[in-house]
């Protein structure tokens, strides 16, 4: 009797209970099987059984009784082992060794079982990926094989308590007058959103730490905020420079023990590019140079005072003033007029103007196409684009800007 690859009048076993429930593993040319007959009728043979010979070994051998395999020719396997102490899981393909491994993870030498370590392992050579589109919980916070699938409570509990301590220091940040913002609120949204995976959301818990490392380049962004918060120190090292950049204002505030900056080499440059600058203390302002100068030099006026005395250096004349009595203890020398020269640096004048070239996924240009691009103002500026898909330049000399573009349907377009 011939056994074919597939044939569904071939297979080692099949049951249906239902049109689609089915068991099905086919025979390969070759394999020594056992044959019955329905009700001894010789014109109805089957296949009841399949038999091991010296082609055909069984790949389990007499003294692995605690292990049950179903693996095929290609090497599909679904391996369980039942020893006591050492029970796994196995299920495995050789493409691309892809594998899921559960409990005593083993080498495929018996001797070593467990040598490669316990719990679970999914790994592949090639790609992986893992998806819910309800959202994701990575915990390795210790719960009851009982337990809810999405039990987040501590994860929950170290969010609140970071979102406490936000609040009080911002709080106290507004009332030193350092920016005022909706962050608690926006932080608040982000906690309902997680809680019980509400939104389509990934959490991340771990009650010893959480370190991830490349030797390349890593990237976090958000379309709306980030927020770091640590109960006790936030450090942020680096090899060569740190660069912070703010499209609208950077804000910077210690509550108890004060701001340092320090330079070992170099110098150090503030400049308030078109405004002004203020440096305000409660108690005394010290200005040192410890091996130079000191310069101080205005366009326009220098004035110093303190409790109605005053000094005044302008339009190339000095002036002093005082309520009471004005005291110079050093010999006196007066000649003609003389003047000193003082240069003044150009401030550098940044420009924002952005050109938005609109294609297709697969990057041909969309020509012709009316638009509406929405500035941070609200203006609404209407256009077509060019050959290019080009919307043309939006100049800003003053700031970087939010904008939206909307891409009007084509007017024969039923869109």
């Amino acid at each position: 009797m011939e056994s074919g690859w597939g044939k569904p009048s071939r297979p080692i076993g099949q049951t249906v209970c239902r049109s689609r429930i089915r068991h099905s593993l086919p025979l390969h040319e070759g394999t020594e099987v056992m044959l019955s007959f329905v009700q001894g009728n010789p014109d109805r043979p089957y296949i009841s059984g399949v038999m091991h010979d010296s082609a055909h070994t069984d790949h389990i051998p007499a003294d692995w009784n605690t292990r049950n395999v179903i693996r095929t020719w290609a090497n599909n396997k679904l391996r369980m082992e039942d020893l006591k102490g050492q029970e796994h899981i196995k299920l495995a393909t050789d493409y691309q060794k892809s594998q899921l491994n559960l409990g005593h993870i083993v080498d495929s030498n018996r001797e070593k079982r467990g040598e490669n370590g316990e719990g679970f392992e999914l790994r592949t050579d090639g790609w992986g990926a893992v998806r819910a589109g309800k959202g994701i919980l990575v915990s390795a916070q210790n719960q009851d094989a009982n337990g809810k699938v999405l039990d987040m409570d501590d994860a929950i509990s170290q969010l609140e308590q970071a979102l406490s301590l936000a609040k009080s220091l911002n709080k106290a940040a507004q009332t030193a007058n350092n920016h005022n913002t909706d962050e608690e609120t926006q932080r608040g949204r982000l906690k309902d959103a997680l809680k019980d995976l509400k939104e389509a959301g990934l959490i991340q818990t771990a009650p010893a730490g959480i370190a991830t490392a490349t030797q390349q380049s890593q990237l976090h962004t958000a379309n709306e905020n980030i927020h770091l918060i640590s109960g006790n120190h936030t450090d942020i090292t680096t090899g060569q420079s740190l660069t912070a950049h703010a499209a609208e204002s950077l804000n910077l505030f210690a509550q108890s023990s004060g701001i340092k900056m320090q330079a070992n080499q170099g110098k150090v440059e503030v400049q308030a590019q078109n405004d002004e600058l203020q440096l305000n203390a409660l108690k005394d302002a010290t200005l040192t140079s410890s091996a130079g100068k000191i310069t101080i030099a205005a366009k326009e006026e220098i004035l110093i005072t303190c409790k109605g005395a005053y000094i005044k250096l302008s339009n190339g004349e000095v002036e002093i003033g005082s309520p009471k009595v004005v005291r110079v203890r050093a010999p006196l020398v007066v000649n003609g007029p003389q003047s000193l020269s003082q240069m003044f640096n150009e401030m550098p004048k940044s420009k924002f103007d952005q050109e938005i070239l609109i294609k297709t996924p697969s990057g041909k240009p969309i020509a012709n196409r009316r638009f509406i691009l929405t500035r941070s103002d609200g203006t609404k500026i209407q256009g077509i684009t060019d050959a290019n898909g080009s919307t043309g330049i939006q100049r800003n000399d003053a700031r970087v800007e939010k904008i939206t573009l909307t891409i009007l349907p084509e007017r024969n377009s039923n869109e």
